[in-house]
């Protein structure tokens, strides 16, 4: 940290971002909160939310492509259920930083700004106009199927290959059958997932969205709601396309070892 608070103080930047997905785990937000203590008078906390359904499958697929859970979505639920709770870490967020620092926005496209997210945090930053030359082009952050990421959480968990190279090969893919959302959790699973939550919402809803209704939109959760979870014909087509997709990444990475310990 000492590294950052000169980073920070050394720079004349008007605006200083600081973002990684670490911030939201247990314990950091006081760290953070003492190291920008006298570094900054305007300090703000811009926090996007999941719907919690959404949260869990992408946590899933996240830490199951890096190996760090075996390809179980049920027994990760049950394992790491509680830390997908954002109450917790917004309250820590809370006390370092004051009510008035923190601004919730829920990530739904049609509640962000232009729906996209980009425009929408440089909205909440206050940085004016959002120009053409400012935003992304093509669609982003794509979610690999349930399929992929197992397999590739395998390659990463039983041999010495590097899954990270592998996973920005497959993301800069345009192989449509090597993504799929709502491929983790089937309609009925996804509905639990949101009515445990219902306390959390209720407390995000009242806390920092003014009580104006819920945070999310749940129509896709509906009685009459269409499940959007592959059946066993699309599954089975997920998974070949995993196989043809990964498989040669490894080879690749073998015959590179191959190749440098030839070139020794």
């Amino acid at each position: 940290m000492p590294a950052l608070q000169s980073e920070i103080s050394e720079s004349d930047a008007r605006v200083k971002i600081l973002s990684s997905e670490m911030f939201f785990l247990p314990g950091i937000a006081a760290s953070i909160g003492n190291t920008l203590r006298g570094l900054g008078e305007d300090i703000r906390v811009v926090v996007y939310i999941r719907r919690p359904d959404a949260y869990a499958e992408a946590m899933y697929k996240q830490r199951v492509k890096n190996g760090r859970i075996a390809p179980d979505p049920m027994a990760y639920l049950t394992r790491f259920g509680e830390q997908l709770r954002f109450r917790p870490i917004l309250t820590e967020f809370e006390n370092a930083f004051g009510k008035d620092a923190i601004c919730v926005r829920p990530f739904d496209r049609a509640r962000l700004d232009g729906g996209n997210v980009v425009q929408d945090f440089w909205a909440q930053l206050g940085m004016g106009p959002f120009s053409d030359d400012d935003a992304l082009t093509g669609e982003t952050n794509k979610s690999l199927s349930r399929a992929v990421s197992e397999q590739i959480g395998q390659v990463a968990q039983h041999t010495p290959f590097n899954v990270r190279v592998m996973i920005r090969q497959l993301i800069a893919d345009a192989s449509p059958d090597t993504r799929r959302s709502n491929d983790v959790y089937d309609l009925e699973t996804r509905r639990n997932i949101v009515e445990a939550s219902k306390a959390d919402l209720d407390w995000l809803s009242e806390r920092f969205l003014g009580g104006q209704g819920p945070a999310f939109q749940f129509d896709d959760l509906a009685a009459d709601a269409e499940d959007k979870y592959p059946d066993c014909e699309e599954m089975l087509r997920l998974e070949r396309a995993a196989i043809r997709k990964v498989i040669p990444l490894v080879g690749r990475q073998m015959a590179d070892r191959q190749g440098n310990a030839d070139g020794e």
